[in-house]
């Protein structure tokens, strides 16, 4: 039954001038969002068979098996989008993650180098710059490697709420500024 209601969206989605890849991604990237991430993966993964490169679906599809602790299977799909796309650093960070939490510290310094490298954001450098501190200990227990890795997800959690909120605002200033547009018009020509 499920299968049937696959295929009807898939051609509904065509039909609509949508891909079926981009339809999966955007369903993927929803149930992500609502923390369901065993369904992300699942739809990740049929976005994946149309489109095998597919950057987004394999960045969110790493992420989604990172929040499910599967790193292996985080760190495979993350490597495949870094072939396609090197310097995003949503990649570095969530391989580095991975890293950390496997007790790869070599991989997971080189990673978080790449994404404080890559990163514009002050907050995320300076959080990533002490859990490469951390990583540099001799011996770190498993613990403790999944409270930094936590510590760091959380502040690149809080980071894109806060992006999210100022480009809700910049939307809202912009609708605002159309609305009061049309207004200093009329009054201008009603002189």
């Amino acid at each position: 039954m499920l299968r049937h209601w696959v295929g009807v969206l898939i051609c509904l989605f065509c039909l609509a001038g949508c891909s079926a890849s981009t339809a999966f991604y955007l369903q993927g990237t929803r149930a992500l969002a609502a923390g369901d991430y065993e369904r992300a993966a699942q739809t990740l993964s049929l976005a994946l068979v149309e489109n095998r490169q597919h950057v987004g679906a394999l960045i969110a599809l790493g992420i989604a098996h990172y929040r499910q602790e599967a790193f292996d299977a985080a760190i495979d799909a993350l490597e495949r989008a870094q072939a396609l796309a090197p310097t995003d650093p949503l990649i570095s960070l969530y391989l580095g993650l991975s890293y950390v939490r496997q007790g790869q510290r070599d991989q997971a310094r080189q990673q978080m180098a790449a994404f404080l490298e890559q990163t514009r954001n002050r907050v995320l450098a300076e959080q990533a710059l002490r859990v490469m501190t951390v990583l540099e200990e001799a011996a770190l227990s498993d613990p403790v490697r999944e409270y930094v890795a936590h510590s760091l997800e959380a502040v690149v959690q809080q980071e894109q709420r806060l992006q999210a909120l100022r480009e809700q605002v910049h939307a809202l200033e912009a609708q605002r500024q159309l609305r009061t547009y049309p207004l200093i018009i009329r009054s201008q020509t009603s002189r």
